[in-house]
């Protein structure tokens, strides 16, 4: 069975440790994880984590093992980097998280705007019909939120974005959906039917 590629991207919006959290446990359950930080979201992970994510791309990946206390299953990219292979629909990942995510970012996802690699790699997922998950973190939400929010929820024609507020990730449990069965990284198995409006194989992790 083919390594799944998993492209996870951190923004500026609190619960940068969700989103290493999620890195970390992917890693230890042999996917393939693309990964990369906005301006706003290194910064925000310096802050509440320690962990500094800026300048050259190989130390900065080291410095993300040591974190995460793992070797090897990451490649770090710059938030930047057009070039890179999940800004391709020809080499798209095969779903896309971006946790935290914060109301900007999900604002130009909702509107189409492209203007960086986790901007465009978002618009790609959308295109390819491919498994999008915002985490969005703020609260209270405002009008424009919701709106932003339902402009492309799983109800709408693209129906390709799924919004997940994860409010307890410390169990360890994170679910990994592949049509109807479920496994858990705790050991656990359990039926996880898909949706009857549902019209490609989602990746969902809660």
């Amino acid at each position: 069975m083919a390594q799944k590629h998993i492209f996870i991207a951190l923004t500026g919006a609190s619960g940068s440790m969700y989103g290493l959290r999620l890195t970390e446990q992917l890693c230890l359950n042999d996917f393939q994880v693309t990964f990369t930080a906005s301006c706003s979201g290194t910064a925000v992970c310096r802050e509440e984590t320690g962990l500094d994510l800026s300048g050259d791309l190989d130390k900065a990946l080291q410095r993300l093992y040591a974190h995460l206390e793992i070797n090897s299953g990451i490649t770090l990219v710059h938030p930047d980097d057009l070039f890179c292979g999940a800004a391709s629909g020809s080499s798209a990942p095969d779903a896309m998280v971006i946790c935290p995510c914060s109301m900007g970012t999900l604002a130009r996802v909702a509107g189409g705007v492209s203007g960086n690699l986790i901007e465009r790699s978002a618009d790609v997922m959308l295109k390819e019909r491919r498994p999008l998950l915002l985490v969005p973190r703020e609260t209270p939400l405002s009008d424009i939120h919701l709106e932003n929010m339902l402009r492309r929820c799983p109800h709408s024609t693209a129906g390709r974005i799924q919004f997940w507020t994860w409010l307890i990730l410390s169990s360890g449990k994170y679910w990994i959906s592949s049509g109807s069965r479920t496994t858990s990284t705790s050991g656990g198995v359990r039926n996880n039917p898909e949706p009857a409006n549902s019209d490609a194989k989602k990746t969902i992790f809660y």
